[in-house]
């Protein structure tokens, strides 16, 4: 089995049932949850918008590959009516592989570890919250480390909601 952190967001339409649909996705397609940090609103990283996010981040394990997993993840996005685009844009769900074990994959459309995370409040936060000591591959820092050492004051992170956002999954 394959443990991972697994990265979920959400800035439009009813932001905590898309992540608890993210997540009963992963459930139906044989990823186990493991355990889940709680919700944080955040500003948009990377565009313009005046729809805040929904953030969480979910610890999986999973007999599936990265690449296997990668094209799940994707289907749960679309089916949950994801536009994929070539920019930053408002999404009802985005679900990334933010960490793999200690694999170091890079392939078109797959870069594991993922190559923005240790620069992202609004990825960090809620990952430490779960896995502090998950020690990133390529840096050989805990997320906790890279936490400390990142100025988040640009995105707003705000507690939103505890770990329980799941119960009903």
């Amino acid at each position: 089995m394959n443990e991972a952190l697994i990265g979920l967001g959400s800035n439009l339409g009813d932001r905590p049932a898309h992540l608890r649909a993210g997540c009963l996705g992963m459930l139906q397609n044989g990823i186990n949850i493991l355990s889940a940090s709680s919700l944080y609103e955040s500003n948009p990283v990377g565009y313009v918008s005046s729809n805040p996010f929904l953030n969480a981040v979910v610890h999986v394990s999973t007999g599936l590959n990265a690449a296997a997993l990668m094209t799940i993840l994707q289907t749960i996005e679309l089916q949950a009516g994801r536009q994929k685009t070539n920019q930053y844009s408002d999404r009802p769900l985005d679900i990334d592989i933010l960490f793999m074990g200690k694999e170091c994959i890079n392939l078109e459309g797959l870069s594991i570890p993922h190559p923005r995370a240790h620069l992202r409040g609004f990825v960090l936060v809620p990952a430490v919250e779960i896995a502090p000591d998950w020690q990133h591959p390529l840096l050989g820092k805990t997320l906790r480390e890279l936490l400390h050492g990142l100025n988040v004051d640009n995105e707003g992170i705000r507690f939103f909601s505890a770990s329980n956002w799941l119960h009903n999954v």
